[in-house]
């Protein structure tokens, strides 16, 4: 995948080729940086994919309309959570009316779907008691035990390890030390899991053979799912929408296989596509990624979301979140139209992952996931976040904060990088005797860059050393860039060493 960009940072052109068939594409933004249409097109010039995005003065997305003429449009309470959702077909009838209430502690009391009620009951420590005639249980730290006759049982560590229903087995997961998921058993079915970082790469059945394997582009998105079952690997694309959401599958000749259609919380509403992979199984199935590209079990219908399970009938998690909030189980805030939460932790503003726009809200959430393991890096969050806090920020507070890192570099963004100028000059400009090693790019880009980089996840393409002097060098082997952190506060250099990762290697 390669990429362009715009002045301010954010992408404006990716290229994709698979096999002989390649795709463009294109994204345009409002004047506040936030993303108002993507469009994809073939090698041919033919428009695929068009995703337009219309938003309220708030920030928050009101309407998608999509290349048919399909549109959902969006309405929020007061508090900015979703209040209304309204899907409508090319021809303009409507396929899902569906509204939901809230108390003030952000549970759901209701959701309407026409003319149907379904009503939800909650005990004082938010726990769900009852979803219509569905009844739920937790034990002494939170974890939802119950829900009807299926019984969910966890290990010490709060990770969910088997699934009962009406008594009888129907899935077992295994963990290892970082809690990622290793291992699923289900039916007749055993699938292990392996990762590059976070990022599920491939599986492998109960006889180590690998199954499927997955390639994901320089900023994490899912790009492409291999099938290895049959007689030789066959290859699909995958289809986004802006949020992640994996909305079908394209074969190498570029027509779509599979489809996916979710409500606003993740419920597949439609899908399509008979289509087999080699050992017999339905592609629409055994396609692991869904709604925000989790990993979605089929055997449950829940979505692993690296650190918790996630219940998108309900919008809740099965277990409390880490972070301290008002209420721990509730997806996104209640607004995941414009909220996204990577990993079960934290629910951050789509427009970040977008536009870049925030980019500064965006480091300080890459850096919170780090403080567990090196509580030096508290500094630079304190530094990043409004006020110094680690909170979560309302829906219409963040948006703003996000919005308002569009443009140039601020003083208060320099402080972060040490002697800003004369390194924009040095390895930008080719002042100072430098080699100008980075053309034409903004001193925003070079500033996001270098905060990019910093805050990455280590996998193959990004690894990081711990230096002297209380520094840290990070390495992408696919730009050939270098930063290094100064105690975990600020950045001291950001370039493109001639010796590449020697260089790094021998950084002492």
């Amino acid at each position: 995948m390669d990429y362009m960009y715009d002045e301010s940072g954010g992408i404006k052109k990716a290229f994709l080729k698979l096999n002989a068939e390649s795709f463009s594409t294109y994204y345009d933004y409002n004047p506040v940086g936030q993303p108002s249409r993507i469009r994809q097109e073939n090698k041919h010039g033919d428009v695929v994919s068009d995703e337009q995005l219309t938003f309220d003065e708030n920030g928050h997305i009101t309407e998608v309309r999509s290349l048919s003429g399909a549109r959902v449009t969006y309405e929020y309470d007061n508090d900015y959570q979703l209040r209304k959702e309204k899907h409508r077909n090319a021809a303009g009838a409507i396929t899902l009316d569906q509204s939901y209430e809230y108390d003030f502690l952000g549970n759901r009391l209701s959701k309407i779907v026409g003319a149907a009620r379904t009503t939800y009951t909650y005990d004082k420590a938010n726990h769900l008691l009852q979803q219509g005639s569905l009844t739920y249980t937790h034990d002494h730290v939170g974890n939802t035990t119950s829900r009807g006759d299926t019984n969910f049982v966890y290990n010490t560590d709060r990770e969910l390890t088997e699934v009962k229903r009406a008594g009888a087995t129907i899935a077992t997961y295994d963990y290892n030390h970082h809690g990622m998921r290793t291992k699923k058993v289900a039916g007749s079915r055993t699938e292990h899991y392996y990762y590059t970082g976070k990022d599920l790469a491939y599986i492998t059945d109960a006889q180590n053979r690998i199954r499927s394997s997955f390639v994901r582009d320089a900023l994490g998105q899912l790009m492409t799912y291999t099938d290895h079952t049959g007689a030789s690997p066959k290859t699909y694309l995958y289809v986004l929408n802006h949020r992640g959401d994996v909305l079908g599958l394209r074969d190498e000749g570029g027509i779509m296989v599979v489809t996916y259609t979710y409500d606003a919380y993740g419920t597949i509403i439609g899908q399509t596509g008979n289509g087999l992979t080699g050992d017999g199984r339905l592609l629409r199935e055994a396609n692991p990624f869904r709604y925000a590209s989790y990993v979605y079990d089929e055997e449950t219908s829940l979505y692993y979301v690296q650190t918790r399970y996630y219940d998108a009938d309900t919008g809740r998690f099965l277990t409390r979140d880490i972070v301290a909030d008002t209420n721990l189980y509730i997806y996104a805030d209640n607004n995941p139209v414009n909220f996204v939460d990577p990993d079960g932790r934290v629910p951050i503003p789509l427009i970040i992952f977008l536009a870049k726009a925030g980019f500064k809200a965006y480091t300080a959430y890459s850096t919170y996931k780090a403080i567990k393991n090196d509580p030096s890096m508290k500094n630079i969050l304190l530094s990043l976040m409004p006020g110094g806090k680690i909170t979560r920020m309302g829906g219409k507070k963040i948006l703003a904060f996000a919005k308002g890192n569009k443009g140039v570099v601020k003083a208060a963004d320099k402080k972060l990088f040490r002697r800003f100028d004369y390194h924009f000059e040095k390895h930008v400009l080719g002042k100072h005797g430098g080699k100008k090693e980075f053309r034409n790019i903004t001193r925003q880009q070079y500033l996001n860059r270098a905060l990019d980089l910093a805050t990455s996840r280590t996998n193959s393409d990004v690894v990081r050393r711990t230096l002297s002097g209380g520094r840290e060098a990070t390495y992408r082997h696919s730009t050939k860039e270098l930063v290094i952190v100064h105690n975990g506060k600020d950045i001291g250099t950001f370039f493109k060493p001639d010796k590449g990762f020697k260089y790094f290697q021998n950084l002492k």
